[in-house]
């Protein structure tokens, strides 16, 4: 986030998933807020610009990265992120080589409305052509 905060200080980050402490709440940045464990992503999904997934290690799919593509976020991700992900032409644009390109892809996504429309309609097409076949788009 430091990177992402040199080229725009406005962007916020909410981290979902369990595993965190009350006791880090007030330890980061005021721009950092934890949502701890949350069972259904749609209200998640429906609140955010996009998602950003990070990862350094992992195998198989991400089905958090899936989950936010089919709801039509788009999803900065990582090249251990994207890893078995069939995604399309349009949406390898999601994937950042290293910290630089994934900060300045936040900062594209949240920054242009056109990209992130964009990257939302190839991120759905994707999963709609690699994983759905009732999908009518």
């Amino acid at each position: 986030m430091p990177r992402v905060w040199e080229r725009n200080r406005s962007v916020t980050c909410r981290i979902v998933g369990r595993g965190w402490s009350e006791l880090l709440t007030g330890k980061f940045d005021r721009r950092i807020r934890f949502a701890g464990h949350v069972p259904d992503l749609a209200a998640v999904l429906d609140e955010v610009r996009l998602t950003v997934a990070p990862l350094r290690f992992g195998a198989g799919l991400k089905g958090k990265v899936l989950d936010s593509l089919a709801a039509g976020v788009p999803c900065a991700m990582s090249e251990i992120a994207a890893e078995g992900i069939p995604i399309g032409q349009g949406s390898t644009e999601l994937v950042g080589r290293d910290v630089t390109q994934l900060a300045e892809l936040i900062c594209r996504l949240h920054g242009s409305k056109p990209f992130n429309t964009a990257m939302s309609a190839a991120g759905r097409a994707a999963i709609a052509t690699e994983f759905s076949s009732t999908w009518r788009g």
